[in-house]
């Protein structure tokens, strides 16, 4: 995983877990575009450095109770965070599992 920087996922990494271990600045990972339904990652923050994680223009990720706007980027920022996502087959990304009590620290761009 890059200290800093972005890196792009593909259909074939499905099942891996994503850290910020060590990052010194932002991290931005972009999901696939149209993925396998039931591809599936796991992102935790371990440095308090923000996570990004970008759908890509014909997608979204449900998490925080609602599908957020397609093309708009999810993130998390503070140690022990995290976010399983799983793709449903039409392009978007659902939140199986995330952070919970502390659902303010799941940001979503605007």
């Amino acid at each position: 995983m890059p200290t800093r920087g972005r890196f792009t996922l593909t259909a074939a990494d499905s099942g891996t877990v994503h850290t910020n271990l060590g990052a010194t600045g932002a991290i931005v990972a972009t999901l696939p575009q149209s993925p396998p339904k039931g591809t599936e990652y796991r992102f935790v923050c371990m440095a308090d450095q923000e996570l990004r994680l970008e759908p890509g223009a014909a997608g979204g990720i449900y998490v925080k109770g609602a599908k957020q706007t397609d093309d708009k980027y999810v993130s998390i920022t503070d140690i022990g965070d995290f976010i399983h996502l799983v793709a449903d087959g039409n392009g978007d990304w659902v939140a199986v599992a995330s952070i919970s009590g502390a659902d303010a620290d799941i940001v979503v761009e605007a």
